[in-house]
């Protein structure tokens, strides 16, 4: 909401403007109710677009300098350039880095945590870092439970080829080396962190 209609907004009453800004006694419950319905409408509204400004820069500082989660580059100075600029603190700017990294849309985002104020999002935020950090290492070790199994089979098969006491046939050694070479293909490239 801009300012001229901010202004306009306030000095109106349902569409007509007041004729003074003396205080009006004797006012019906009704007309009293009807202020007051405004002025929730315009905290709602001022919440919303002072969140979206926030989730905004949070997201504008992320797509220059990357996740919020990964350590940034020493001597580039952005942060503290972006908190002279802005008035805000470098403190204050990680944190709306945090909450639009960890609220891709903002509006679900919000209601799924049920906050209405940057407040509410601060004291959200820690919570959700955690939730989000676990959620993380969960699918992880998900994604490592079949490699895990595959590689106890293959130790298992591994110690009972040891235990046979007697040569492999010429037979059983192509079945083994023909597994072997079909298994081969299959498996996913080693990643130089895993190596």
């Amino acid at each position: 909401m801009t300012i001229k209609k901010l202004s306009s907004s306030l000095k109106s009453t349902n569409g007509k403007r007041s004729a003074s800004t003396t205080p009006k006694t004797g006012s019906s419950d009704a007309a009293i109710d009807q202020m007051l319905t405004q002025l929730e409408k315009l905290w709602k509204n001022h919440r919303t677009q002072e969140l979206a400004a926030r989730w905004k820069t949070g997201k504008l500082l992320n797509e220059r300098l990357g996740s919020p989660t990964k350590r940034q580059t020493y001597g580039e100075g952005v942060l503290k350039k972006a908190a002279k600029r802005t008035g805000r603190s470098r403190s204050e700017l990680s944190r709306m880095r945090s909450f639009a990294h960890l609220a891709s849309d903002m509006d679900r985002w919000l209601k799924k945590h049920n906050v209405r104020t940057w407040t509410q999002v601060k004291m959200r935020l820690p919570k959700a870092k955690s939730k989000s950090k676990a959620s993380q290492q969960a699918s992880k070790k998900l994604a490592s439970q079949p490699v895990d199994q595959a590689l106890e089979s293959l130790k298992a098969a591994l110690n009972l080829l040891k235990e046979v006491k007697s040569p492999l046939g010429a037979q059983a050694r192509k079945q083994l080396q023909d597994i072997i070479k079909t298994f081969s293909p299959e498996l996913p490239r080693v990643s130089k962190r895993s190596a």
